[in-house]
């Protein structure tokens, strides 16, 4: 069975992976990636009346960016990966960027394209929570084992 700590370096490559995947394509498209959805934001924004929302395209580029940092740190196994982690997941759920496993949205545009039952987009909701909640699970018991011997060595004043 793979250790905490493998498993949240596989976490981190998710991040990594998943930022990958949008500045590819993004390339693929001949779009300069997050240029290109503030411009459109704010050209969409501005035709329907809004184009201070575009400060939400802005918000979401921010956190996209986190998945980078995110990422390294987890694959090197620090502290402040966890903390991004814990910062982000609110946002995952929300959708302002892709989920852990973010080739679990796949299916949904299938959906949208194609309205079907709803338990399709029932399905991919679960396993949206479901992946965020074993990630959030998986890194607050790293964390927490990361830093017990750390804690204890602070109490003993053995740092």
């Amino acid at each position: 069975m793979p250790s905490l700590k493998q498993i949240t370096i596989l976490w981190g490559i998710c991040d990594i992976c998943s930022i990958g995947w949008y500045l590819g394509w993004r390339i693929f498209h001949t779009q300069i990636p997050f240029y290109y959805d503030i411009i459109k934001s704010i050209d969409t924004n501005t035709a329907i009346g809004f184009p201070s929302l575009a400060i939400v395209t802005i918000f979401s580029l921010f956190l996209y960016v986190s998945l980078i940092f995110s990422g390294i740190y987890l694959i090197k196994l620090k502290k402040v990966g966890a903390i991004l982690t814990y910062v982000q997941t609110p946002f995952r759920l929300f959708t302002f960027i892709p989920p852990s496993i973010f080739f679990i949205t796949w299916p949904l545009k299938h959906f949208f394209r194609n309205p079907g039952p709803i338990s399709a987009a029932g399905i991919v909701l679960f396993a949206i929570f479901l992946s965020e909640g074993l990630k959030l699970w998986t890194i607050i018991q790293w964390h927490r084992d990361k830093a017990t011997p750390h804690e204890e060595g602070k109490l003993r004043g053995n740092l």
